[in-house]
């Protein structure tokens, strides 16, 4: 008899300590979704703000159809591995959160670049007073 108390004895010190990491578990579970919910509020604003601004610039015919859809097919990307990742784990790992920030920064450069290209304009070359042609002359 003395070995099954001992054996009793373990089993609740088992059953205990396992009660004691269920708190922490549930503890960390919780602190997961919370900032789970802070990365999806983060994303799904600079994502909201991305496709506005596609969009925008698509209207405005600075940004061909080509490259706008391209973009928005990166924004679907971000946007679908980030729920699926949130909804699995509760929050996402710091390379995920980083990948899906790169994307979206590559998305951000882009436009950017699109811009930058509209405001400048054309190149204007530079022509001689004296004739019409430009101020240089080739060496051939």
């Amino acid at each position: 008899m003395r070995g099954g108390s001992s054996s009793c004895a373990i089993i609740a010190a088992i059953l205990l300590a396992g009660s004691a990491h269920a708190a922490p578990a549930s503890e960390r579970d919780r602190m997961y979704a919370a900032k789970g919910a802070e990365q999806q509020a983060y994303f799904t604003a600079r994502l909201a703000r991305l496709a506005e601004a596609i969009d925008r610039h698509k209207r405005t015919g600075a940004l061909p159809r080509g490259p706008a859809t391209f973009m928005r097919q990166d924004l679907d990307r971000v946007w679908s591995e980030m729920d699926r990742i949130i909804e699995q784990d509760g929050r996402l790992r710091p390379q995920q959160q980083a990948s899906c920030a790169a994307m979206l920064s590559r998305v951000e450069r882009r436009l950017l670049q699109t811009d930058m290209r509209r405001r400048m304009g054309p190149i204007p070359l530079r022509v001689s007073r004296r004739r019409a042609t430009p101020g240089f002359r080739a060496a051939f």
